[in-house]
């Protein structure tokens, strides 16, 4: 009775397959061994992706403004795009009828080494948000 069970499951298990048990199992045991080698690397792939996320530009913020109240209308800006660590870059632009000037301020921590403007500081509020 046990004999017969045994080999009624010997041949459940090799159904559909050619050759003995044993390479049967050296088989598989070589495919989990291929499955795990590809599930540590898509893990080391998806955690440089969550780090290169992390560097990317996520947070973005706008100001238009208008220095001088007498001339002209808001075509000056100040532009905040920073990461998720709040790391980044303040572009601001003033405009007048005789030239224009763009100024770059990096962002370190959500703090600028260089004294902002009030449009700076409210386009890095709202690049925040």
């Amino acid at each position: 009775m046990f004999l017969g069970m045994t080999m009624y499951r010997i041949k459940q298990l090799t159904r559909g397959q050619s050759g003995s048990l044993e390479s049967i199992i050296k088989e598989n045991n070589r495919l989990v061994k291929d499955a795990l080698t590809t599930l540590e690397k898509q893990r080391l792939e998806i955690t440089q992706i969550q780090e290169d996320a992390m560097n990317a530009i996520h947070n973005i913020g706008v100001v238009r403004f208008n220095p001088f109240k007498e001339t002209g209308g808001n075509q000056s800006f100040a532009v905040a795009l920073t990461d998720k660590k709040n790391n980044g870059v303040i572009i601001s632009s003033l405009y007048a009828r005789e030239r224009i000037n763009v100024f770059a301020k990096p962002i370190e921590n959500g703090q600028s080494s260089y004294t902002l403007t009030d449009e700076e500081k409210a386009a890095l509020a709202q690049s925040k948000q």
